[in-house]
This record gives structure tokens, sequence and C-alpha cells, in this order.
């Protein structure tokens, strides 16, 4: 038994499976592509608490007050011999 193009009936099947498995393989694609969009669209929740972000406020404004001082010291480290 042979179809229009005198493919065997294997080849044939193959033939009839890759027109079926594109469209196919196009909507599942589309599909996950609609799923990450609207999965997309929710906010983060927040990576800290409400309170903490409380307590670094506060301490913001204590650092950034002008009765604050503080002195910095650094160590330097040189690769060369000089």
């Amino acid at each position: 038994m042979t179809n229009r193009r005198n493919l065997p009936p294997a080849a044939a099947g193959i033939a009839r499976m890759r027109v079926i498995a594109w469209p196919l393989a196009l909507a599942m694609l589309i599909a996950a592509a609609a799923f990450t969009l609207a999965r997309a669209a929710e906010p983060p929740p927040p990576a800290i608490t409400q309170g903490a972000a409380d307590a670094v406020a506060r301490m913001g404004k204590a650092v950034a007050a002008k009765q604050f001082m503080f002195t910095a010291r650094t160590i330097r480290v040189y690769l060369d011999e000089t």
C-alpha cells in the first residue's frame, strides 16, 4: 500500500507525525510563554519583614545625625614591593 507520494507506509506515518508535531510544539511554546508572562506579573514577596525594614530605617537616621561621628581605619595591601 502506498500513498500519493509513493512512500512506504512507515515513511508516510513519520511524515504524518511531522505534520502534527510542528503545530503541537508551537502551541506548547506559546502556552509556556503565556504562563511565564502571567507569573512574572505577580509582585515578589518582600525580602525582609516590615519590622526589620523599620529598624534599618531607624539606623540610617541615626547614622545620618549631625552629632554622630566615626573614624575609619583601613589597611592597604600592595602586591608589589614598593
